[in-house]
């Protein structure tokens, strides 16, 4: 199984590059607001792709049931959180929301494909 150490490093070099790449755009194109915002949404996919891999190795312990009942009820706590955050966000503090959400839906799909790589890699492991 890949120990979380590593699946911290690979993700937090991600999330460098994706910032760098960001700062690179919005320095051009961007305000303050934008850079402020892209990097919350760039956060909040973080901290989602932390939890999703905490939750799945519990779920890795457990048998198929409890595996899938985690993997789901996971990924559907966490929707329901990023979409309250979001909420949040855009009504309550004004954020843009096109930075918000676009670096949000790209670095989620970019964190999704490696978690989806790591479940797919610790199975092949596992059997």
């Amino acid at each position: 199984m890949i120990k979380f150490q590593n699946y911290f490093k690979i993700i937090s070099l991600l999330l460098i590059v994706l910032i760098i790449m960001a700062a690179v755009i919005l320095s051009k194109f961007g305000n303050d607001e934008d850079r402020i915002a892209a990097g919350i949404g760039f956060l909040i996919s973080y901290l989602n792709a932390l939890a999703g891999f905490a939750i799945i190795s519990r779920g890795y312990r457990q048998s198929l049931n409890k595996f899938m009942a985690y993997f789901y009820g996971g990924m559907i706590f966490r929707f329901l959180l990023i979409f309250v955050t979001l909420f949040v966000l855009i009504v309550g503090f004004e954020m843009p929301v096109a930075a918000l959400l676009l670096s949000l839906c790209v670095s989620y799909f970019i964190f999704l494909g490696l978690e989806v790589y790591i479940i797919y890699k610790n199975a092949e492991l596992n059997s």
